[in-house]
């Protein structure tokens, strides 16, 4: 059975990979600023300097689980139902959030931000269309999700124009690692012309076209665990030496702020690449023998999955 099915039990290898992704977000929305935290001040500013990269975190886990099963699909049927897939999407996600926004647009009329309804709902339009990536909007905390509504409806695309012509059993597609670098070198190119070669843009830090090659790179991990899985259990094999090389991939945006052009550009496709690598390392450990096994039956361990 395909670690993508949905009838599997959870992997606390990827849940605490999400909660860590969680609690590094939270640390980048801490109420208490790191210059007030007294005599946690300095690894206060550390970690909120660094948590904003939970948002990456997400991107990778979200390219690989979406992608991943997608591509069960795909191997299971040879074919794939793009629209159940985006209606099952929408049914998980929507109805929470545009229960908050509904919410918003009551506080907004109510309050001073809006003297009547129509002008609420105008300032949340971009919510409303998933354009809030590129538009003002009053809470702009929620691009990443713009991102993701982007990508759920461009992959589902994207595999059923690859498959489509295909008889019998699909072994692969070629066209998904194509993309992926396409997309690495393309948006890591694009980035670099923001925010190196005049005129230089400011707070082009949201939009799909500057940040989706994360998630595609996810989709490419998925991509080769399904199609290619004896070549990355073969790369699995160096563990420790994936976590070294993503954590010192990711480990500069500790001390580097998120609006230098150096982050902004190579910053978020080292980001992407090194948890990528961390992902690979973590998803293929054993979560019940050996050092690894020991850490995920762990509290700690329980702890973050369970966040």
């Amino acid at each position: 059975m395909s670690l993508f099915d949905r009838d599997k039990s959870r992997l606390v290898q990827l849940d605490f990979l999400r909660g860590l992704a969680i609690i590094l977000v939270m640390f980048r929305h801490m109420p208490v600023l790191p210059e007030k935290a007294g005599f946690l001040a300095l690894p206060a500013e550390h970690l909120w300097r660094f948590g904003w990269t939970g948002v990456d975190l997400f991107f990778v886990l979200s390219g690989f689980l979406v992608g991943g099963l997608l591509f069960n699909e795909i191997k299971n049927r040879s074919s794939l139902h793009s629209g159940r897939f985006i209606v099952r999407r929408g049914f998980k996600i929507w109805p929470v959030y545009f229960t908050y926004i509904g919410f918003l647009m009551v506080i907004f009329y109510f309050g001073d931000q809006a003297d009547s309804l129509k002008s609420s709902i105008k300032l949340l339009l971009p919510n409303l269309l998933h354009v809030q990536n590129y538009f003002s909007t009053p809470r702009d905390h929620t691009w990443s999700l713009a991102v993701e509504e982007h990508f759920y409806l461009a992959l589902p695309l994207v595999l059923f124009l690859a498959v489509r012509s295909k008889k019998g059993p699909v072994k692969s597609i070629p066209v998904i690692p194509i993309i992926s670098v396409i997309l690495i070198l393309g948006c890591t190119a694009l980035r670099y012309r923001i925010n190196y070669i005049p005129p230089i843009e400011k707070n082009m830090v949201f939009p799909t076209h500057l940040r989706i090659d994360g998630l595609f790179f996810g989709v490419l991990l998925a991509y080769l665990y399904h199609f290619h899985h004896g070549f990355l259990r073969e790369i699995a094999r160096w563990r420790i030496t994936l976590l070294v090389v993503g954590l010192l991939l990711a480990s500069p945006m500790m001390f580097i702020k998120l609006s230098a052009p150096f982050v902004l550009t190579f910053g978020f496709t080292m980001l992407y690449l090194g948890y990528g690598l961390i992902l690979i390392a973590v998803f293929f450990m054993s979560s019940s023998e050996g050092l690894s096994g020991k850490f995920f039956s762990g509290r700690f361990a329980k702890f973050i999955a369970f966040i």
